[in-house]
């Protein structure tokens, strides 16, 4: 038996309820359920278990069947669609779970481009759980220190002290200098 949590919408605000269910398809089942009860507009439904631990949780858009549903790793891009937030927008502060953004999503902030690196991200861009993605091309971006939240993988590219590095191992987080063996120096 798993654990779930139901959102809806009701009267313009996200309501949540956590259920008990053996799969998605009884999931699916007693969150309609209990939305038709409330009277609320079925948002999705979320699997809380052992991956949580590790920052990952699944939200299913329970628009579709529950065999075609979509598993995204934070929430449904289409819940975020109907509330009028797109991907490249500006960032806005999340005040709920639902309104959050899911990994992928990426934003403009303080003119930079940004990509979320964790489910349900409510974190300014550079602070954490964001990475700068640079238009092909350009300069990679410069060196920040990372937090467990973004830390560079394998091929990342970083320029620091002016010259440009690339990550030679993923999950790092440490710079040029104090890790030498998880860079390499791009030729000049």
């Amino acid at each position: 038996m798993d654990t779930w949590v139901c959102l809806a919408d009701v009267d313009d605000s996200v309501i949540s309820q956590t259920i008990d269910a053996e799969n998605l398809e009884d999931a699916s089942m007693q969150c309609s359920e209990w939305v038709s009860s409330v009277g609320g507009q079925f948002l999705g439904v979320q699997l809380v278990d052992v991956t949580r631990a590790t920052g990952v949780s699944k939200l299913v858009d329970l628009g579709l069947a529950p065999e075609e549903a979509m598993v995204v790793g934070g929430l449904s891009p289409n819940y975020l669609a109907s509330q009028g937030v797109v991907p490249g927008q500006e960032w806005r502060q999340p005040i709920t779970p639902a309104n959050s953004y899911p990994v992928d999503w990426e934003v403009t902030w303080n003119g930079k481009t940004w990509k979320s690196t964790v489910p349900f991200n409510v974190w300014e861009p550079g602070v954490a759980a964001w990475i700068e993605v640079v238009p092909e091309g350009a300069p990679p971006p410069e060196w920040v220190q990372p937090d467990s939240t973004n830390p560079y993988m394998k091929d990342a590219r970083v320029t620091f002290n002016g010259v440009v590095y690339t990550s030679l191992i993923d999950n790092n987080v440490w710079s040029p200098t104090d890790y030498p063996q998880g860079w390499q120096a791009d030729p000049a």
